[in-house]
């Protein structure tokens, strides 16, 4: 009821951009006493959006004028598939899919939806882009925070700049955004630590 109020209050908003995730555990965020509810996953809170974008809530019951949500999902990676980790992409799986996962169509009026083999991908595909500030940063990323692996090429670039570990990052960054282009449908940039000038040097990339 909670999240269906929640979801209702953000359509009013003129919210319409879901991201649809079950979410770490309390204890590897910032409120480590309050109480986790799981009464709903990823795939569920799917479904309720699903069904309230045919104008009836998660029991069936009318909602009045139907939502518009555009609603998509996070994929997991292979490594921690099995534990239902999570990998920053905006690409559901295909139980994800099914239950109506479909971001909007606006993701994809600047960058290509083809896949490198040149066929079209079924659901576009938006990688999520979050620049390093220091080895410590990423060696935090890589061991402490679920669902993230910062691969050893880019572990051992970051020590190897010392001082200069945010311009190592910030290179890294703009090194995917441009092989992210033509592969997948966009991108989007996380800010770290509220550092959103980080975020727009990234940018400059794409000039």
């Amino acid at each position: 009821m909670g999240i269906q109020a929640d979801a209702l209050g953000a359509h009013a908003l003129d919210i319409r951009n879901i991201l649809a995730m079950t979410g770490d555990p309390p204890r590897t965020g910032d409120y480590v006493n309050a109480t986790a509810v799981f009464d709903v996953d990823a795939i569920g809170l799917i479904r309720i959006l699903t069904g309230m974008n045919d104008g009836r809530d998660a029991t069936g019951n009318s909602v009045g004028e139907p939502t518009a949500f555009c609603v998509g999902a996070a994929r997991r990676s292979r490594r921690r598939r099995a534990r239902r980790g999570r990998w920053s992409a905006c690409s559901p799986r295909p139980r994800r899919a099914r239950a109506g996962a479909r971001p909007s169509p606006s993701t994809t009026s600047r960058w290509s939806s083809a896949s490198s083999s040149g066929r079209a991908r079924p659901i576009p595909v938006v990688v999520g882009v979050l620049p390093l500030h220091s080895s410590r940063h990423a060696e935090f990323l890589h061991n402490e925070v679920p669902g993230i692996t910062v691969p050893d090429a880019v572990r051992s670039r970051m020590r190897e700049a010392g001082d200069r570990g945010l311009r190592a990052g910030i290179e890294t960054a703009q090194a995917l955004v441009h092989s992210s282009a033509g592969a997948y449908a966009g991108a989007y940039l996380m800010p770290s630590f509220g550092r959103f000038e980080v975020v727009a040097e990234v940018l400059d990339a794409l000039q």
